[in-house]
């Protein structure tokens, strides 16, 4: 319990140096809907000898996080670079292959609901 209590202090220390913001693609945790999809991430993997110090911890998104994986970049400037491209090739798609065919999106926003919330 002292080892997860000091863990959420750090993982605060973060967020808030971060100002709550995704470090790879800026997405903003200014809300609890939006919050709850920031993690901390390890810049340099533990996979790759990355250490749990606070100068290797970083504010993600869970998609940021995702497509990082365990990855090695050189610098933050290279890793969002690389995230950058991650996320066209994903727009890409999805304006290709989705929005091409309105059957598959679903209409949440019929009941009001913005977010896509089920009561």
């Amino acid at each position: 319990m002292k080892k997860r209590r000091i863990l959420e202090e750090i993982e605060l220390k973060v967020f808030k140096r971060d100002k709550f913001t995704c470090q790879y693609c800026g997405f903003a945790g200014d809300t609890f809907e939006k919050w709850a999809f920031l993690i901390i991430d390890h810049f340099i993997p533990k996979s790759k000898g990355g250490s749990d110090e606070p100068d290797n911890l970083i504010t993600s998104c869970f998609l940021c996080n995702f497509m990082k994986g365990d990855r090695r970049f050189s610098d933050m400037d290279e890793a969002r670079k690389e995230i950058k491209e991650w996320w066209n090739r994903m727009r890409s798609y999805y304006e290709s292959k989705v929005l091409s065919q309105p059957s598959l999106i679903p209409n949440i926003l019929s009941n009001g609901d913005s977010h896509g919330n089920r009561p």
